[in-house]
């Protein structure tokens, strides 16, 4: 009869433990894991209890399985509220205070069930065949309904506004399964308590009511991994993220917010978020407005601002970053708002010493291009000193023997044309002598400006020596050669400078050579023979000062009838020049 009146028991309480069995074995141990442990050992003690209670042939053992079978069917009430509230977490959360005050019917019962039987029913012969209820035993009937109907509650409020169909799912599944338990248990109280003696007992339905409950939940454990080792540490990681991140439906209710928001606000679950306060928080009062009714007006759109919180008083600001995203349910529809901020204080003390150090490099920087400009500027005035005759602003002899080292080998092996017009201011000595040296120079400085202004930018001038001036005018054939030759004679003779008061008359003497683009062999030293190619004008020169000066040589003559222009005496002959570098070697 025992055995009759309990193997349905003792095989629920076996099918409870290969449950659990199985859950742990196809599944990472976590704290989550350890919430699940326990719900499920106090929903197999009843089984248990009912089987050692039906089939103990030992009194004590028949007595302790009744203290454990009421103990733990009345503690399935709250666990069944803490665990509906454990997939609701994120909408409806449990303080501390208000998982003691669920706790407390249990921890009210527990004595008196152990210290006070009689109270309840008659215990002196087990199992409880016909027995008296007592009215303690209508108490504890309510006090477990009462945590079904919170439990049952809490699933269908989460039905109502969940925000993803997914989670929806999960909770109608549960609630499947804690209606399931709660039918198999008041089948049980009313067919095997209230009509005991009119009908015939049968046992176990509620242990069947227990399995069937908890293949509920392992079916949604398993079909929508909520024991996922991933999804876990996914959660973990944004608690101990030092940034605050808040989830908010479409009313500003917080859903779910991570332990790094306590550091900016205190914000708790289930309650209204104060966006106001916080938009309140942007400095800038033109963005403080654009980003309020961005939020309210345009709920679909993503926002970045920056507001400043004071942690401290008589502690400046620290700068919070405020990102603000939509989110989206499996269909697509809009559903509240995920919220971040980031404390970037350091961030922007660093960007602030980092654009200090900018700034002070920009300055040096420029400091520094400045005294490389003033270099430059001072190579310049050297390079233009080392080449520049000081008095006159010509180039001096040695940068125009560079400059024709350069360009006369090349105007030779191109047959381009060329020409020197070498020029002696006349009696200078005796303007020396007469008006003094500075004078001397004043007119030397007059002379070489008229010059100047008569030539072409590629024509170099430069002061030979003295009162000597050479112009070495590449591209510029004999005949413009001698007319700006000519040009000068007349332009100095004409322009007599006035020094102290007084007009003096000043000439020049000009000896000029042109090359005109006949085959030449320059030979390998090509100073000599530029040297003797300025020889050949100097000697020119001279001709033009025993001819009584004013003048110049060689003469360019132009017939009248055929206007062909005689360069003979002017072109430079190759051996003349060969003779002259040995007079200039000499």
């Amino acid at each position: 009869m025992l055995l009759e009146a309990g193997w349905m028991d003792g095989l629920m309480f076996w099918a409870m433990l290969a449950l659990l069995i199985y859950v742990f074995a196809v599944n990472t141990i976590s704290s989550l894991h350890k919430y699940y442990l326990a719900f499920h050992a106090i929903m197999l003690m009843w089984p248990l209890s009912q089987w050692i209670l039906h089939t103990s042939d030992q009194m004590i053992l028949r007595q302790i399985a009744s203290y454990a079978g009421l103990i733990s069917l009345l503690s399935l009430g709250p666990c069944w509220v803490l665990f509906a509230r454990l997939f609701t977490k994120p909408l409806y959360p449990l303080s501390r205070g208000a998982m003691g005050l669920i706790a407390a019917p249990v921890l009210l019962f527990v004595p008196v069930i152990v210290l006070k039987p009689e109270w309840w029913f008659d215990l002196s012969a087990l199992p409880v065949t016909s027995g008296q209820v007592g009215w303690l035993f209508g108490l504890y009937i309510l006090a477990i309904s009462f945590y079904f109907i919170l439990a049952t509650s809490d699933m269908l409020r989460v039905i109502r506004g969940a925000s993803s169909s997914m989670q929806r799912q999960q909770i109608i599944l549960l609630l499947i399964g804690i209606a399931i338990f709660a039918c198999c248990t008041c089948f049980d109280l009313i067919y095997n308590v209230l009509l005991e003696g009119h009908v015939a007992k049968r046992y176990g339905i509620t242990s069947l009511g227990v399995v069937l409950s908890d293949l509920f939940i392992i079916y949604v454990i398993q079909r929508y991994r909520v024991l996922d080792i991933v999804s876990i540490a996914r959660r973990e990681v944004v608690d101990t993220m030092t940034a605050g991140v808040v989830v908010v439906d479409g009313q500003d209710i917080v859903i779910d917010v991570n332990r790094g928001m306590h550091v900016f606000f205190p914000v708790r679950k289930g309650v209204l978020l104060p966006m106001k306060e916080i938009l309140g928080l942007i400095p800038d009062s033109t963005e403080r407005e654009e980003v309020w009714t961005q939020y309210y007006f345009s709920p679909y759109e993503h926002l970045d601002t920056e507001i400043h919180i004071m942690f401290q008083e008589d502690v400046k600001p620290s700068y919070v970053s405020l990102h603000i995203s939509p989110i989206y349910d499996d269909n697509k529809r809009w559903v509240g708002r995920l919220l971040t901020f980031h404390d970037v204080t350091q961030l922007r003390v660093m960007v602030e010493q980092m654009n200090q150090k900018n700034t002070t490099l920009f300055e040096r920087n420029l400091e520094l291009i400045h005294i490389q400009q003033e270099l430059q500027y001072a190579n310049q005035k050297l390079q233009e000193m080392a080449i520049t005759d000081p008095l006159t602003n010509c180039y001096n002899r040695r940068h125009l023997l560079e400059q024709m080292e350069e360009k006369v080998p090349t105007c030779v092996s191109s047959h381009q044309p060329f020409s020197i017009v070498l020029f002696d201011i006349d009696h200078f000595k005796t303007i020396n002598d007469n008006y003094g040296h500075v004078v001397g120079d004043e007119v030397l400085s007059f002379v070489s400006n008229i010059v100047r202004k008569e030539l072409h930018h590629s024509d170099i001038f430069a002061r030979y020596g003295g009162e000597e001036f050479v112009i070495f005018m590449p591209g510029v054939n004999a005949q413009e050669a001698y007319s700006t030759a000519e040009r000068l004679i007349d332009l100095i003779k004409s322009a007599m400078p006035t020094i102290a008061s007084e007009a003096i008359m000043v000439t020049v003497s000009i000896g000029w050579v042109a090359y005109e683009g006949q085959e030449l062999s320059l030979g390998d030293d090509v100073r000599s023979w530029i040297l003797a190619l300025l020889g050949e004008a100097d000697r020119h020169m001279y001709e033009a000062k025993s001819n009584g000066r004013n003048g110049i040589r060689p003469r360019l003559a132009i017939e009248e009838e055929d206007k062909q222009v005689s360069l003979d005496a002017a072109l430079p002959r190759h051996s003349a020049l060969e003779a002259s570098a040995s007079r200039e070697k000499r």
